[in-house]
């Protein structure tokens, strides 16, 4: 978890920018990302603020199931057991 996309984050819920919803995702990893990919690598914090909770979600769940797919195709081309990782 990242603390400064938390702090910022929490600053945009208390100014009016973000709506308060925010703040039940703003510690997910999945939701660190996305707001780290749309404000700092995109220089698009207009669209991210504009995107809905589920659409949120969405990307939250995305980022999840991303990560899962990245651990089994290692755990499937590795040449020893998973219990030995």
């Amino acid at each position: 978890m990242d603390d400064r996309i938390s702090h910022e984050v929490e600053t945009h819920v208390r100014n009016g920018t973000l709506p308060s919803w925010h703040l039940d995702y703003y510690q997910d990893d999945g939701y660190q990302a996305f707001y780290y990919k749309m404000k700092y690598l995109n220089d698009n914090f207009d669209d991210f603020k504009n995107k809905t909770e589920g659409q949120i979600i969405t990307y939250m769940i995305w980022y999840r199931s991303e990560q899962n797919q990245t651990w089994e195709y290692i755990f499937e081309n590795l040449d020893i057991e998973p219990e030995y990782l």
